[in-house]
């Protein structure tokens, strides 16, 4: 791993600085010293982040924040076990929070590392990730040679007092955090850690199937020990089936388009989505909820332009067809040419999925290329980018090798009749008008291809239903004529 990198150590808090400070073998080694904050916590356990800004509460926040920094962060330690006064010392082992991410930090070998502390919206949370942060941002001696940055980020109405905003509204924004931080710093997130030691423990379940679908090494510190435990990655991948299916119908109602005349969402799909975890009702309204919301996330970040298995399968398929129904004026087809790459080297865009020839001339000049694509990939705003940022490296390659081909062909394949038969909506339109818009003089056409998958059991195969069927022409391939 580059040295030189900066690695990201995403860490949820909790108030074991706190309470581990209420301790009574801490209240006897400190003695007189000691001074209690039971009162003001209790005060504080039940009141949401932003109350950390009302001024009424300084005096009391500053009162445990100087007891936690002055009297347990420093001059006490543990030896064998035992906690016991030293001068000058620095507190290590005062939350898990601190002992986890100081192994965490001297165990890599990086030289620039940020730390997202992950606040619950509970006042608490907050003050407790303020001490941390004032912790190392004071004793940079422990962390030597490395240049340190650490944000807190307060994750709004996750809180665990409340059942429903904590489902439908908290674990949402805090799925969204977290990539938001991963998909900032690395698409591969290579150099990122997600450390639960510390956070309250309602929330460690949920970070932990995040941390998994992202692939992210998450780290533990074992109860009271200084064993940092690796929680291994499960062999996890996105169903293409589900992702195809449902992947539309969740943006849509992310984006309130379930609210547009234009747009219907069935009962039926709801449903399903709702007996699959995807979405939830809050306040008599159908919300996206945690496992909905970090699906989009992943179908949006972790999936390229490059086809999943029912993309090859789709492209095979038209292969197989236009071998037997050959495209007047160009009876050779090709498919996966790569005439636009360099020797080997893959140029972004340099992929031809399906190329039409009138001769076998090793050309690109007076052909038809064909691109096979999902319709989720329209459908959705940040997947369309990266299909168009494709595109016009195509395009770019074209025109610096002096290729003009006679048309491009885009065949967009989908699991939804209803897609399929509304083919000429505002919104798609409006994606073809910007593809042509990139393929200057060359002509481009759009076809629909549709892939209806009706098997639901998990035990069952879901390609081996389209890859039995046949294409044919008005049944269940056409051409999007533009209006």
């Amino acid at each position: 791993m580059n040295s030189n990198s900066t690695l990201k150590i995403i860490t949820t808090v909790g108030t074991s600085i706190f309470t581990n400070y209420q301790k009574n073998e801490i209240k006897k080694v400190l003695g007189d010293s000691y001074e209690s904050i039971d009162g003001v916590l209790e005060k504080f356990e039940k009141l949401p982040a932003y109350e950390y800004q009302n001024q009424k509460n300084y005096g009391d926040l500053n009162k445990i924040k100087n007891e936690i920094i002055n009297k347990w962060l420093v001059g006490i330690t543990k030896n064998n076990e035992e906690w016991e006064l030293e001068k000058d010392s620095i507190n290590i082992y005062a939350s898990a929070e601190i002992s986890s991410l100081i192994y965490l930090i001297n165990s890599n070998q990086h030289k620039k590392i940020s730390i997202f502390l992950l606040a619950s919206d509970t006042i608490l949370s907050v003050l407790a990730a303020e001490c941390i942060k004032e912790f190392f941002n004071k004793n940079s001696q422990i962390i030597s040679n490395i240049l340190l940055n650490i944000e807190i980020k307060t994750i709004d109405r996750l809180d665990v007092h409340s059942k429903d905003s904590f489902e439908n509204v908290g674990l949402p924004n805090l799925s969204n955090q977290i990539v938001a931080i991963v998909n900032n710093h690395s698409p591969q997130n290579a150099n990122v850690l997600l450390n639960i030691s510390g956070g309250y423990k309602g929330i460690i379940p949920f970070v932990t199937i995040i941390g998994q679908v992202l692939e992210i090494d998450i780290y533990y510190l074992y109860e009271n020990t200084n064993n940092l435990i690796k929680i291994p990655q499960m062999p996890l991948q996105i169903n293409q089936i589900t992702s195809e299916r449902y992947f539309y119908h969740l943006t849509a109602l992310k984006n309130n388009l379930h609210e547009n005349a234009n747009y219907k969402l069935s009962s039926e799909i709801f449903n399903e989505l709702f007996n699959l975890g995807l979405v939830s009702q809050y306040a008599s309204k159908h919300k996206i909820s945690f496992l909905g919301n970090l699906f989009i996330n992943l179908v949006e970040n972790s999936l390229n332009v490059s086809k999943s298995v029912l993309g090859h399968i789709v492209e095979l398929k038209l292969f197989e067809f236009f071998t037997t129904n050959p495209l007047k004026s160009y009876p050779f087809i090709e498919r996966g040419n790569e005439l636009l790459n360099n020797n080997g080297k893959k140029n972004k865009g340099g992929e031809i999925d399906l190329l039409f020839r009138k001769t076998t001339e090793i050309t690109l000049n007076e052909t038809i290329i064909s691109e096979v694509k999902s319709f989720f990939q329209f459908a959705n705003n940040v997947l369309f980018e990266k299909v168009l940022l494709q595109f016009q490296a195509k395009i770019n390659l074209l025109t610096n090798n002096n290729y003009l081909p006679d048309e491009i062909r885009f065949y967009i394949y989908t699991i939804d009749k209803k897609d399929y038969n509304d083919s000429n909506s505002r919104v798609i339109k409006n994606r073809f008008d910007k593809l042509q818009e990139k393929a200057g003089r060359i002509r481009v056409k759009f076809y629909f291809v549709l892939t209806e998958v009706k098997k639901k059991k998990i035990s069952e195969n879901p390609y081996l239903e389209f890859m039995a069927e046949k294409i044919e022409f008005n049944r269940n391939l056409k051409e999007i004529i533009l209006n």
